[in-house]
């Protein structure tokens, strides 16, 4: 594992970004004071920065994508699920107006909540306790099946070393990340069926993540994971990288 050094408290201090990778996450991730050329009118950073989580989590018969996700002008989530039996997808998807969703502040301990009519999801961030909880009720719509039940991904540090970075797109205009691979356990109704995770067989790939993008940006990103041979643990392996254009 590599030795990272320890970050300050704050991401950003007296207007200037601490870019680095860390070999932990920042308790304050205040990206909202970042003197980074975005006027401090009310309102305007925010609408600015694009915040989400995001999961992936494989199961031996599905997979699943969860994201919920404030743009600032907009917020929208979206639910797929894959069968890895029968090679069929289906995904719900909603957005709301701006202010209807805020995305957790931190990964240390918050949470947000996305909802409308027959789409709920609620996020728990909780490093402290090494827990990441996703609450799903999602109604049947458009003939697609209902979803609903939740999922706990596993983070534990000093075992699966996270990926943990303030990057900058620009002069002092930063890019958030962080992302791990955990160990998943939770309970899905699936359409009536019933679909359990345990965490010795179930990958759950976690990503946070806070940036001021461009207008224009593009990603040439991925993430992998693998369970070890000694104690059937995930190992991330490291990810591809994003070209802001």
């Amino acid at each position: 594992m590599t030795v990272l050094p320890e970050p300050p408290e704050k991401a950003v201090i007296n207007g200037e970004v601490q870019f680095g990778r860390f070999g932990r996450t920042f308790r304050d991730l205040n990206l909202l004071d970042a003197e980074c050329g975005i006027p401090r009118l009310p309102g305007l950073r925010r609408f600015r920065l694009k915040q989400w989580v995001h999961i992936a989590v494989v199961h031996d018969e599905w997979y699943l994508s969860l994201a919920v996700v404030d743009l600032g002008f907009l917020a929208t989530s979206w639910l797929h699920l894959y069968d890895r039996r029968t090679g069929k997808a289906f995904e719900h998807e909603w957005k709301l107006p701006p202010g209807r969703f805020r995305a957790p502040a931190n990964v240390w301990d918050h949470s947000g909540r996305f909802e409308a009519r027959g789409y709920r999801v609620s996020v728990h961030n909780h490093l402290g306790r090494q827990v990441h909880r996703f609450d799903i009720e999602v109604g049947e719509r458009h003939g697609l099946p209902a979803v609903a039940g939740s999922l706990v991904l596993h983070e534990d540090p000093a075992r699966t070393q996270p990926l943990s970075a303030l990057l900058p797109l620009s002069a002092n205009r930063p890019m958030f990340t962080h992302k791990s691979a955990c160990p998943a356990n939770g309970v899905l109704e699936v359409g009536g069926e019933r679909v359990v995770f345990t965490p010795d067989r179930c990958v759950g790939l976690l990503d946070y993540h806070k940036a001021y993008y461009p207008r224009h940006t593009f990603w040439r990103w991925a993430t992998f994971a693998t369970m070890d041979s000694a104690g059937g643990h995930p190992r991330r392996q490291p990810d591809a990288q994003c070209d802001p254009g």
